[in-house]
């Protein structure tokens, strides 16, 4: 596990250091009144030891307990505000704020790389957003040329001018009608 985990976690620390600006922008344009967004990422073991020495100081215990307490398996990210430093602060709409950024910032890294966009997939945008926060989403969207899958009970009203740019679908009981 050693021998795997570094080349892993080095790769998931560069992945994370590429996001970090990305969604640290988005996060401004969308929920700046939050202060200065911060993302970080754990890399599932104590930062100042190796892991071998970390799975050495704990394998009578993982032993006992029957599985590792450390690892690239316990890595995890998390984002925290200035304004809101607790997940438990933030609304509805604003966790769905940073789900949004966050797949932005994926969206984005990739076509860097790639040179395309992705499918961006969004569902029930207008559930949790009033339409400020829908236009902000749907401003950005537009400006990347990536095609949008969007989904929901009901249209956002952002979506009333993109005209001839759209194809809207009714589903019901399994059959689809195109509207438009």
């Amino acid at each position: 596990m050693v021998l795997a985990a570094v080349p892993l976690t080095t790769m998931r620390q560069r992945y994370v250091d590429a996001l970090r600006p990305v969604v640290v922008e988005l996060l401004f344009g969308l929920l700046g009144e939050l202060g200065e967004a911060r993302l970080y990422f754990q890399r599932g073991f104590d930062e100042d030891k190796t892991l071998a020495a970390v799975l050495g100081e704990r394998r009578r215990r993982d032993i006992a307990r029957g599985h590792t307490t450390a690892g690239p398996h316990r890595a995890d990210w998390s984002l925290s505000f200035g304004n809101a430093t607790k997940r438990e602060h933030l609304s509805r709409g604003q966790e769905k704020l940073c789900a949004f950024a966050c797949v932005m910032a994926q969206a984005r890294v990739f076509a860097a790389g790639e040179g395309g966009w992705p499918i961006l997939c969004l569902d029930d945008l207008a559930s949790e957003l009033d339409g400020e926060h829908q236009r902000k989403v749907f401003d950005l969207l537009l400006g990347t040329g990536a095609q949008i899958l969007a989904t929901g009970t009901d249209e956002p009203a952002a979506m009333a001018g993109f005209g001839a740019q759209t194809a809207r679908f009714h589903v019901e009981q399994g059959r689809v009608t195109r509207l438009l």
